[in-house]
């Protein structure tokens, strides 16, 4: 059974559903009608097509990039969705035979602690990737590490494209409150009638964790600790990272900057699909709210961090201005697919879902098929796909090497 889809109609063995308007969200809503309609396990086809045919006559981005580039650094940013991006690349680089800047996987019994590093609050150490064939290069470079430019020229070359991704310093900083335990902590060192009353007393007094949470994202994109309060030093670094990074995406508009990302390299609509990876659970259930004074003391703590995201959400602001006026239409088309996608994958042991699930042609994308191994690729767990990408990076290096 294949299941084509592309908006707006769906038509399921002869009848036709319309479906006018559709958003993001309301798409898996709109799957309910299959429900409706007797689904046989030897069903051909399931076909959404577009109301308005002419939009297949316009195409009006297939022939602004021709090349691809395939050499790219992507800063992976503690707690700033950065875990969901690096998944992107890494199916990217494993599906076009590009070598990856991959850690070590660490043997039995050896100290494994941060072995997905490739540098541990420090600069990328050539020691822990695994090597690749003789007369061969580096593509990619997508695990945690501290950035350094000179570090990250040395390993890809001076024609990489660097992109970064932030998110606003208040939800990074409660983020990290929960992925790093530090609730748990404040808690038993701090008193109060509740987590918000401990959360405003903590931010009055932010020391106690300086290690985890003082400036975190600042830190991650290159920012020496002794410059954290320097604002010449920060001024400096942002003029620097503006010239070296192509694009810092913001996580608030993820969407947004993935459509960027692929128009900058020149990739496709499939290459930039998702599945949101290691969203923690807690911070979706009774999260802590900081009030305006909670916030302006977590602005003076973690001031380069409010400094980077202020200079760099204006910079992808002044990007977004710049695109050509069909980007948000792209943008709406991305969500519709990725929704497609998501309810696919999610699904994918439903009997009424195909082995293949066929997108077709739109004005912002070819035809292209996402199979359940592509699902589970796009679910699969960080360590685990890192450790499996690393055992397949070593089989080849020593085949080669014989």
């Amino acid at each position: 059974m294949n299941i084509w889809y592309q908006c707006y109609d769906i038509r399921v063995k002869g009848i036709l559903f319309r479906l006018t308007n559709i958003t993001e969200r309301s798409l898996a809503a709109n799957l309910s009608l299959y429900d409706t309609v007797t689904m046989e396990k030897n069903q051909k086809d399931i076909e959404l097509t577009y109301a308005n045919s002419t939009m297949k006559q316009r195409k009006v981005y297939e022939n602004v990039c021709k090349d691809r580039i395939n050499t790219v650094a992507f800063l992976k940013v503690h707690k700033a969705g950065s875990s969901t991006v690096m998944n992107i690349f890494l199916r990217y680089g494993d599906s076009h035979g590009l070598n990856i800047a991959l850690p070590r996987v660490p043997k039995p019994k050896e100290k494994s602690g941060n072995w997905n590093y490739l540098g541990v609050d420090t600069f990328l150490q050539k020691k822990r990737l695994i090597p690749i064939p003789q007369n061969e290069s580096y593509s990619i470079i997508c695990n945690h590490v501290v950035y350094s430019k000179d570090k990250f020229t040395e390993i890809l070359g001076q024609d990489a494209v660097n992109i970064g991704i932030i998110r606003h310093p208040a939800s990074h900083f409660l983020s990290g409150v929960y992925y790093w335990h530090v609730l748990d902590i404040i808690r038993k060192r701090i008193k109060g009638d509740n987590d918000n009353e401990r959360m405003s007393k903590y931010l009055k007094h932010p020391d106690l964790l300086k290690r985890l949470m003082h400036n975190r994202m600042s830190f991650d994109f290159g920012l020496p600790v002794k410059y954290f309060e320097n604002d010449t030093a920060i001024d400096e670094k942002l003029k620097s990272l503006d010239k070296e990074f192509s694009l810092i995406m913001l996580l608030e508009y993820f969407v947004e900057s993935l459509v960027l990302m692929k128009r900058i390299l020149c990739w496709n609509l499939k290459d930039i699909l998702f599945i949101p990876i290691n969203e923690y659970s807690k911070e979706k259930g009774n999260k802590i709210k900081l009030s305006p004074d909670d916030i302006r003391n977590l602005q003076k703590y973690n001031h380069a961090d409010f400094r980077l995201y202020q200079y760099f959400e204006k910079k992808f602001m002044r990007q977004l201005n710049k695109t050509s006026h069909n980007f948000h239409e792209e943008v709406e088309n991305f969500k519709i697919v990725q929704e497609t996608v998501l309810v696919y994958c999610k699904n994918k042991t439903n009997d009424q879902f195909a082995e293949v699930l066929i997108i077709k042609e739109t004005v912002w994308n070819n035809t292209f098929n996402i199979t359940v191994k592509e699902c589970k690729f796009m679910m699969e767990g960080e360590l685990y796909l890192l450790w499996r990408l690393g055992k397949k990076a070593e089989n080849k290096y020593h085949h080669r090497k014989k």
